[in-house]
């Protein structure tokens, strides 16, 4: 802990547009209620908080080892989100004419077994 005795907290607050702000504060509550009230970052007034929860950690050190933390805590953010669009994302050679097999009514599946 820096002189003072001041504790540094890493947040995650989720944002519209599923965006994320990531910050560090030494009093959770009040910095929170500045992000929700419009008058926080420049990044959570372009894209307000959400009605989700925020991920609060202490930091283990002073401000200096909080700013590592708070980076490791974007990284994980960014690879959670990248895992999900890797998962979500496929790459097709050709799209097939008609609707999408998600877009067609059962009946219209000619080539699918029956159902037991």
């Amino acid at each position: 802990m820096e002189a003072g005795g001041e504790r540094h907290f890493i947040y995650s607050l989720p944002l519209q547009s599923d965006r994320w702000y990531v910050g560090i504060t030494c009093s959770p509550p009040a910095r929170l209620a500045e992000h929700r009230r419009g008058e926080g970052a420049e990044w959570t007034r372009l894209y307000p908080p959400t009605s989700g929860f925020a991920r609060v950690k202490l930091a283990s050190g002073d401000k200096v080892q909080a700013r590592i933390e708070e980076d490791a805590e974007v990284k994980r953010l960014m690879r959670l989100h990248d895992d999900v669009m890797r998962i979500l994302t496929i790459k097709v050679d050709a799209h097939s004419e008609g609707p999408s097999v998600q877009m067609q009514k059962r009946d219209d599946r000619g080539d699918r077994r029956e159902r037991r």
